[in-house]
């Protein structure tokens, strides 16, 4: 939240910062941030009583982890709020996920998941190129790694912190529709976890590997086909920036050709939503809870045989 959405928040032209709803932060924390001086509430009954009753334009930004965004929702119900940004993943079991659903029909909310590969350039550009060579494809690899800190891990396992983009692209552009069966967990430790998607009549073959101990930070994809050796396409997702400057983008090598794709992608997500929320006929680009719905229940499905997996171990 303060890295991250904040600043862009902060800086958009679209919407006004309006305050933190924290019980933990404080303004000691924020200070030599975009975020400095901006109301720190402790909760959304606080937020009720120093704004009054939530209206149309208010957005509430869930910057949580998937454990408390059920409680989350749930209070800022009760004031009245009407915008709500989901972190991913929004559920790692079903009753969780059912609860969210029931919860977003009880207080008749606008819920919109946070998943900037929905709205990407380089995503948009993998389900071009992919369809293109669809019926020759025999191979996807994908490898998402970096070297996590220990404070992280405290907080974070690969199904939390790595997986829900992988299931976003694979989703978003048509390389797998993300129905159950077919897979395997091969490897599934704090720090790893690695699964494939066995090859079927409708199905290309997918091998993932997630590393949070890797020295080596990575967001590859990359796709074989059947009638040559070398990778017909390599997707590399990582962007790099540095005082909120883009020093490295994602590129897109396709037949040889590589493309780059300058694009700050959790600016134009957040612009999304902005608009979505604001103007009901952009609503329908906005990634919903109702239209991530099949990526939530897939995450679930993987998270019930990783557990498996884990406890065999």
């Amino acid at each position: 939240a303060k890295d991250l959405a904040g600043p862009i928040y902060w800086s958009s032209k679209n919407c006004t910062l309006k305050a933190i709803i924290s019980p933990y932060a404080s303004q000691d924390s924020l200070k030599g941030t975009e975020l400095a001086g901006i109301p720190l509430l402790k909760g959304a009954a606080a937020w009720r009583q120093h704004f009054g009753k939530p209206g149309n334009d208010d957005i509430f930004d869930l910057c949580v982890h998937y454990d408390i965004i059920n409680q989350l929702v749930a209070e800022l119900g009760t004031i009245e709020a009407q915008n709500i940004v989901l972190p991913k993943p929004v559920a790692l079991a079903a009753a969780p996920l059912r609860a969210l659903l029931n919860l977003q029909k009880k207080y008749t909310m606008n819920m919109a998941v946070a998943s900037q590969w929905h709205y990407s350039k380089i995503t948009r550009q993998l389900a071009t190129s992919a369809r293109q060579i669809k019926k020759k494809i025999a191979k996807v690899e994908i490898v998402f790694s970096q070297q996590y800190s220990r404070e992280q891990l405290q907080h974070y396992t690969p199904s939390t912190a790595l997986l829900p983009h992988i299931l976003q692209i694979l989703y978003s552009s048509g390389l797998h529709m993300l129905a159950p069966g077919h897979v395997r967990i091969e490897k599934a430790t704090a720090t790893t976890l690695k699964l494939a998607y066995e090859k079927t009549k409708d199905q290309t073959p997918i091998e993932i590997s997630l590393d949070m101990q890797s020295p080596k930070k990575e967001r590859i994809i990359t796709i074989y086909t059947s009638d040559v050796a070398d990778p017909i396409l390599v997707a590399d997702f990582l962007a790099v920036f540095k005082d909120g400057k883009g020093v490295a983008w994602p590129s897109i090598t396709y037949k040889g050709k590589k493309k780059i794709i300058k694009e700050n992608n959790l600016q134009v997500m957040l612009d999304s939503i902005l608009n979505g929320f604001s103007d009901k006929a952009s609503y329908k680009n906005v990634l919903t809870l109702q239209t991530y719905v099949p990526i939530a229940q897939h995450q679930v499905y993987l998270e019930t045989m990783i557990r498996k997996k884990k406890s065999k171990n």
